[in-house]
């Protein structure tokens, strides 16, 4: 599992919400859900954004990375995985 700072985690959130458009920080539940849950370590943040209900950042084998349910996937899904998963990777 990946350990952050705050101000990391919320970096991490605007990856999600440039690439998978996860709703935004300035929201507080939004921030105050995400940064919670990250803080305490969960491993899974279900965010829906554009990825639909299944769209989540998994925190998992020591790398972060977004998913989204198998039968919602689409080119426009899977594009926006792609390019948010490659940003990921810095905190890795």
């Amino acid at each position: 599992m990946i350990k952050l700072t705050e101000t990391e985690w919320k970096q991490v959130y605007g990856i999600l919400k440039e690439e998978c458009g996860a709703r935004d920080l300035d929201e507080s539940w939004a921030c105050s859900e995400f940064l919670h849950s990250q803080l305490r370590g969960t491993t899974e943040f279900r965010f829906c954004g554009t990825l639909g209900f299944g769209g989540k950042l998994c925190n998992s084998g020591g790398r972060l990375y977004v998913s989204c349910y198998s039968e919602d996937d689409t080119p426009e899904r899977e594009a926006a995985i792609k390019a948010a998963n490659a940003r990921l990777k810095e905190f890795s």
